[in-house]
């Protein structure tokens, strides 16, 4: 049939529907109209049904996955041996106090103002900042607060008349294709030598690595005295620090609130006679939110007018059932002596009952009263050590529940004068207690000008191991002669007898290794195959009116692991 050219496409009438044609005579036909809001919700059913069914497949699917899993055999695991991820080693870190301070620094956050006439600086003070390094590219020396950097270029850095704290940083080396880079080692030692005024005395300190919780057994609030907490934060960001402190009479609370915020790379004073006034005694911990902190307490004492000692407290061990007193210097005293040396003991938690040995230059000394020490849980209490003979001592005080300790010394002409009468100046030291360690630095500073009389001397002592453990009679240790720029100049051996302490001068230890009197001796480096071994210094400086002394902790050396075992599984 041939198509009509003429004919027209018939189009849809206008409006919200369409009606089909039908032919005019077909009367059972009836025209059909589809709403487009039905078209479109059927579009929209479509789709939804289109979805569930997707979703319908791919859960049976996933449940046919799991049934397989459950159900066919699963290949042998194949062994894999385990890897050595060599680990390279991170710098070592020590912080060291700043000078002596007055407290009476008015800047925010730092000391109360009790006189802005008085400066803060003690007057004919001098000091002097040493450390020395090993297994290092190099050492730096930061000091806090300013930003200021001084690079020692080899194995040590030294610093007079520090305005602040000091960070003190050992690069590690440089590795080659034959050796792994060892982990390096850094200790350093601050003293300060004040002959005149209301902080006339000598303080020396070893500088501590940062941590998250620490322990200051020393100093006191009572009138007269004053525990100026510096908080130093060598880190890079903000540190949260809280304080607790014990006292006589248990926990003590806060004046003020409990917590610090110290800004990066800054210190923080804290008065803790505005905290905790009339405190006898005390015993602080520190502990840190957000990095990692140090901190030492500037205790001092005034008799009215007469100086009556000024020293560093460092931080010392974390509670433990055994602590170590290493440096222990008293003069000869009688029973009852006033102002005698006196061990400090705190158990925070629980009450127990403490033991206290005595290891002289001649073996252990009984005291009366040392053998049992009862101690109230959260009570400071300071044990009396007069009686003693004069020298160098070693406490070790055993503990059926974890305990804290220290040791004060005195020296001077007002040791053991009458309350009426004390009217001669004395010096005060205060001991940490300190870890056994195979190896282990003392840094000794010294230099020109008034440090150049200072005695120095070396403190060890070879104590019990705990119960289960070899106890030998003797240990053998090396003692390697370090000076100002970090070489060792020579090296002495020496035995010690199980249960005593030995004291040596540098100048003699000079002689032992070889080396002329005035060899310029900074640090002495023990290494022992012994683990019961224990290392300190004494420091000791000439006055008209009695010596002042300052004892000196160990930094004891920390082995990094070189690789990290990785097990495949």
């Amino acid at each position: 049939m041939t198509e009509d050219p003429t004919d027209e496409p018939t189009q849809p009438a206008a409006g919200p529907s369409a009606v089909a044609d039908v032919p005019a005579d077909d009367p059972a036909a009836v025209p059909t109209a589809v709403p487009a809001e039905g078209l479109r919700r059927a579009g929209s059913v479509r789709r939804v049904l289109t979805r569930v069914a997707t979703a319908v497949a791919a859960l049976a699917l996933v449940a046919a996955a799991v049934l397989a899993d459950d159900v066919l055999p699963r290949p042998a695991p194949v062994p894999a041996a385990a890897a050595d991820l060599a680990v390279p080693p991170a710098p070592a870190t020590v912080v060291c106090p700043g000078p002596l301070r007055l407290p009476t620094e008015p800047e925010p956050g730092g000391d109360l103002t009790y006189d802005p006439q008085f400066d803060p600086s003690p007057e004919d003070s001098a000091t002097r900042l040493s450390a020395v390094a090993e297994e290092t590219a190099g050492v730096e020396l930061r000091t806090l607060g300013e930003g200021a950097t001084t690079s020692g270029g080899g194995l040590a850095v030294a610093a007079a008349d520090l305005a602040a704290g000091a960070v003190v940083t050992a690069i590690p080396g440089t590795a080659t294709d034959d050796d792994a880079v060892a982990a390096p080692q850094v200790a350093a030692g601050v003293v300060t030598l004040t002959s005149s005024g209301d902080l006339r005395g000598l303080a020396a300190a070893g500088c501590t690595r940062p941590a998250a919780e620490l322990w200051l057994a020393g100093g006191s609030t009572t009138l007269g005295s004053s525990a100026r907490l510096v908080l130093q934060n060598p880190g890079a960001t903000a540190v949260t620090v809280g304080l607790d402190l014990w006292g006589p009479g248990g926990p003590v609370e806060l004046a003020g609130a409990p917590q610090f915020l110290v800004p990066p790379g800054q210190e923080r004073v804290v008065l803790l006679e505005g905290l905790a006034a009339e405190e006898r005694r005390v015993v602080v911990r520190v502990t840190a939110a957000g990095g990692l902190v140090t901190a030492h307490l500037q205790d001092s004492a005034l008799r009215g007018v007469v100086p009556a000692g000024v020293d560093q407290v460092v931080p010392g061990a974390a509670p433990a059932t055994r602590q170590v007193l290493t440096g222990v210097v008293v003069p000869a005293t009688d029973a009852g002596t006033a102002d005698t040396a006196q061990l400090r003991l705190l158990a925070p938690e629980e009450s127990t009952t403490a033991s206290v040995a005595l290891l002289g230059p001649e073996g252990p000394v009984d005291l009366p009263g040392l053998a049992e020490v009862d101690l109230d849980a959260g009570a400071v209490l300071d044990v009396p050590l007069a009686a003693l003979p004069a020298g160098a001592w070693t406490v070790v005080v055993d503990a059926a529940a974890p305990v804290v300790a220290g040791a004060m010394v005195t020296s001077g002409t007002g040791v053991g004068a009458a309350a009426e009468s004390r009217t001669a100046p004395l010096d005060r030291a205060w001991v940490p207690a300190a870890t056994t360690a195979p190896s282990a630095t003392v840094v000794l500073p010294g230099g020109g000008g008034a440090l150049e009389g200072l005695s120095r001397t070396v403190v060890l002592a070879l104590v019990d191991p705990p119960a289960g453990q070899d106890v030998r009679a003797t240990a053998a240790a090396t003692l390697e002669l370090v000076d100002d720029t970090g070489t060792v100049l020579g090296t002495a051996d020496v035995t010690l007898d199980r249960g005593t302490t030995l004291r040596l001068d540098l100048a003699e230890l000079a002689e032992r290794a070889g080396l002329p009197e005035d060899a310029a001796v900074t640090a002495v480096r023990s290494r022992t195959e012994s683990a019961s071994v224990v290392l300190g210094g004494v420091l000791v400086a000439s006055a008209p009116d009695g010596d002042l002394v300052s004892v000196v902790a160990a930094t004891p050396d920390v082995r990094a692991r070189a690789a990290l075992r990785v097990d495949l599984r």
